[in-house]
């Protein structure tokens, strides 16, 4: 039988067509980081501070890639003489990489470094700030599609940033190398680069607050039926936003949102999302005119050391823009109420699915929110245990007298949702917070 208890609404009360699996993430990589790091000592060598990462940060960024089946050898090497500002280039003063002999550049540091040079290896230094446009970034790192990356957090706690900060920021920064954005498939030139319903460390909005701490705060997610971690690249899953129709009682499609701000859940509203993690926040912003779409970043990254020749890459790489500054990270944080920053842990893999559903969808279901279930008996053959289903708010008419679920399960409803079987179309309705169907054999029956 079914265990239920409280965390959303869900109301318990047969057709031909397509069905295909989740899509899958990309082939199995076996990807290779080498990591220079600064250390600024006094005139006695004593350290007065050292962008070493730890072997936990470097863990926990390998872990997020073994849960998807990658393998990810990260080497902390060599220290380096501090620079307090590693130089743009000067024939390029949009990036600090590419040929330049310029006095401390990264050109010449790796070259006088780089201990696997001419294999497949990512070049990557720990250093303190860099200069882009003539100007001194606060940014937290730099990275360019291609074999070049560093993480700067010289302007940060300490000047050598939190174990998260370093963490979060050495994948996201790898995640440039591999070819992802800022804002997904979206430009970010227009959209901005924080998208808030792109579950990823890509994203300005979770790079250093995690995806699932970000999401809770937010109120985007409910706190027990998700499935997200603090380190992470999307799977692209989750429900676009139309910023002109910003349905509260469906929110996010997960959990509800009051989108004005103004303590209720009704009607709809129209602001301007892409401003989240500047000024205050969307309460107080303008009507917007974007839509946000979420990005499978798992099924879309590349390896370019290993697709490409050495001067094939040097003619295709490009410098991405600088990662979030300090300034707005604290903008961002000082607009929606502090937030507080999780804990480095190395996360356990989690092995459910997010997948969503809508009575009555006609076209070809995957699971994601842009292709939804129609029926429970539609999603359960390729929901995995464990997976969080989320129902939008409908009546759903399951064919037989029998719903059998031989797998654990989490159901929960955004919106009242009507579960029937095809000899039960007038079962009463019974309310409940949350359908769990722990390991076992559970039924809904007539």
């Amino acid at each position: 039988m079914l265990r239920r208890t409280t965390y959303i609404t869900l109301t318990v009360v047969a057709c031909a067509l397509v069905l295909i699996p989740f899509a899958e993430t990309a082939s199995a990589l076996t990807m290779n980081i080498e990591i220079d790091y600064m250390v600024l000592r006094d005139q006695n060598n004593n350290i007065l501070h050292s962008h070493r990462p730890n072997q936990s940060e470097v863990d926990a960024v390998e872990q997020m890639f073994a849960c998807k089946g990658h393998n990810l050898n990260i080497v902390i090497d060599d220290e380096i003489p501090h620079v307090q500002v590693i130089p743009q280039n000067p024939n390029d003063k949009g990036t600090i990489f590419g040929i330049s002999f310029a006095t401390n550049s990264f050109y010449l540091m790796k070259l006088a470094n780089f201990d696997n040079a001419g294999g497949d290896w990512h070049y990557c230094i720990f250093g303190h700030q860099y200069q882009r446009n003539d100007d001194t970034t606060s940014s937290s790192g730099l990275a360019e599609f291609g074999d070049d990356l560093v993480v700067t957090l010289g302007a940060f706690t300490g000047q050598i940033g939190t174990p998260f900060d370093r963490a979060s920021t050495l994948a996201h920064e790898f995640g440039h190398n591999l070819g992802l954005s800022h804002c997904g498939g979206m430009d970010c030139g227009i959209n901005g680069p924080g998208p808030i319903l792109m579950p990823s460390i890509m994203s300005y909005n979770f790079q250093l607050d995690g995806v699932r701490s970000n999401l809770l705060c937010l109120g985007l997610a409910p706190e027990s039926a998700n499935l997200f971690k603090e380190m992470d690249f999307s799977e692209g899953r989750l429900c676009s936003l139309y910023e002109t129709d910003l349905m509260e009682w469906f929110g996010t499609g997960m959990v509800s949102v009051d989108w004005d701000c103004d303590g209720s859940i009704s009607g709809t509203a129209s602001y301007s999302l892409d401003s989240v993690y500047l000024d205050d926040g969307w309460c107080n912003e303008s009507s917007g005119s974007m839509i946000w779409v979420d990005y499978d970043e798992w099924a879309n990254i590349t390896d370019p050391v290993q697709a490409y020749t050495k001067s094939e890459l040097d003619a295709i790489s490009y410098t991405f823009e600088p990662c979030i500054s300090y300034e707005e990270i604290e903008a961002k944080r000082a607009a929606r109420g502090a937030c507080p920053q999780p804990t480095l842990t190395t996360e356990s893999c989690i092995g459910g699915d997010i997948v969503f559903l809508r009575s009555g969808y006609g076209g070809v279901p995957t699971g994601a929110c842009v292709a939804p279930y129609p029926t429970l008996t539609n999603a359960i053959p390729f929901s995995s245990n464990g997976s969080v289903l989320y129902f939008r708010e409908g009546q759903y008419n399951e064919p037989g007298s029998n719903l059998i679920i031989e797998k654990p399960l989490i159901m929960t409803s955004v919106g009242n949702s009507y579960i029937t079987t095809s000899s039960t179309p007038n079962l009463a309705e019974e309310t409940i917070d949350s359908t769990v169907v722990p390991d076992g054999q559970g039924m809904v029956e007539e």
